[in-house]
């Protein structure tokens, strides 16, 4: 999906969101 490439692009921001 669209969210996954988004991950991939920004994963650094989306890490600090999981983590």
């Amino acid at each position: 999906t669209e969210i996954v490439e988004m991950l991939c692009f920004n994963n650094d921001d989306f890490q600090d969101l999981l983590a």
